[in-house]
Parts: C-alpha cells; structure tokens; sequence
C-alpha cells in the first residue's frame, strides 16, 4: 500500500484548535490522544511498523527516525500544494474532507512525535506556550499546545519549547513545495532533550 492508498482510507478529524487556541485546544488534544495514536498506529502497521513500540524505544533509531524516513518515502506523493498553507491548516474547521484528511495525518504524526519527546524526558508535558518573552519576540508557537518543561520559569528570557504540531505541518509543507532535503525531527526537539538527552544528538545524523 502506497500513503497514497492509505491517506484515502484515514479518518478525517477535527483540528485540536477547534474550539480555540490554548488551554481549549490543550483540552482536545489530551482527549483524543487514544484516538489519534490509535488511528496513526494502524495506518502505520500496514508499512510495517510498530508504532507502540517505536514509542517506547529510546535513541535516535526509534520513532523520530522511522517517522522521518517513512515521511520522506511516502509523503512527496501526498502532499498537496493547495493544502500547504498555513490558514488552511490553523483554521477551526478543516474542508474540504480531502485536506481534513492531510491535516489529521499530520497532526496525528505531530502528537506521536511529542509524545515520544515526553517518553524521554518525564518531566516534559504538552502545555500552551504561554512565555512572555516569546510573546515579546513574536515567537510563533506563543499560544499554541506544545511541549513544555514546567520547570522553565515563566520569565525565562530564552525558554525553549516543542511545537510539535506545527514541526509535522512544516514537514509537509516543505514536501508540498519541494524545498526539501531529507531531515530528522529531532532537530526541533533539540532545545528541550539537549541536557538530558545528550547522547541522542551526538549520534543522530546532522542534517
């Protein structure tokens, strides 16, 4: 089966951002978490890959690896120009069921990558950027449900965060237009799985 094939058959959903950003849409990503692994694990299965346990394998030759080369082989065929553009994808309600279906994949694969970044780090949780410095700077995740530290201080000049969400959007994105060189997702998890989390970095390729 092709991702071609496959995206036909996946469920469209509702954007996280439904009822609204922050703490609403925080609200609807914990409640559909089952849903959404379940719904990505067994679209997944039939590459043959162990989604659940690719979540509970450490190191740079788990999930964030398998997603990245499964987004590389299969997403070019997908991804649509015309469903590339960030308003259609934040908007509250995702049309025609076409994209919804795009979005939901993507979404999807963005909660997995943030739950595997919480699995390494326990004392990550999804969270709304709600940092004053990143709101002063016009950081675009400020808002936005993302993983966080709870630890960071709120006053923190330089408060890292993972917008995972958005990291699977820019993925797509960039497959859309082309501008794309092979990559790893855990570039975008760097500023918060750095400390603790060392060794995942100095093995992982650097591209």
């Amino acid at each position: 089966m092709t991702g071609v094939d496959a995206l036909r058959r996946y469920a469209p959903g509702a954007p996280p951002w439904h009822a609204g950003e922050g703490a609403a849409a925080l609200a609807s990503l914990q409640e559909s978490r089952r849903q959404r692994l379940g719904r990505l694990a067994a679209l997944l299965r039939s590459f043959g890959i162990d989604l659940p346990l690719a979540l509970s394998s450490a190191g740079p030759g788990s999930l964030v690896s398998i997603l990245d080369a499964w987004c590389d082989a299969e997403w070019p065929d997908l991804a649509v120009r015309d469903f590339a553009w960030p308003p259609r994808w934040y908007a509250r309600t995702w049309q025609p069921i076409e994209a919804a279906r795009h979005y939901t994949l993507i979404a999807d694969v963005g909660l997995a990558l943030g739950e595997w970044a919480i699995r390494r780090q326990p004392t990550l949780t999804w969270g709304v950027d709600c940092y004053p410095a990143h709101e002063a700077d016009g950081v675009a995740s400020f808002g936005r449900v993302v993983v966080v530290d709870p630890a960071i201080a709120l006053d923190d000049p330089r408060p890292p965060c993972y917008d995972a969400l958005d990291q699977a959007f820019m993925r797509y994105q960039s497959i859309a237009f082309a501008d794309h060189a092979p990559g790893h997702f855990l570039r975008g998890m760097r500023p918060l799985l750095w400390a603790a989390h060392r060794k995942l970095f100095v093995d992982a390729p650097s591209t």
